[in-house]
């Protein structure tokens, strides 16, 4: 997977996977386990603005027909 930074909070997500994810959920939780975004993935990739919400540590959930991926991500 490739997970940099455009900017402060401004992240790009992409996992290096064979399966297609077009059509797959997107969740982002806080470390309270508060979901506080999801989206429909378009592609291998997602943009994700956390620039809204504070320093944490984040967990991003993508969820196939097949499987869930789960990585940990640290917004400084």
């Amino acid at each position: 997977e490739l997970l940099y930074a455009l900017g402060r909070n401004l992240l790009v997500f992409s996992m290096n996977i064979s399966e297609e994810l077009t059509g797959s959920q997107l969740q982002v939780y806080n470390s309270k386990g508060m979901k506080i975004l999801e989206e429909e993935i378009r592609g291998n990739s997602a943009i994700l603005n956390l620039g809204q919400y504070p320093k944490d540590v984040y967990l991003i959930s993508v969820r196939s027909e097949s499987q869930t991926y789960t990585r940990k991500i640290i917004s400084k």
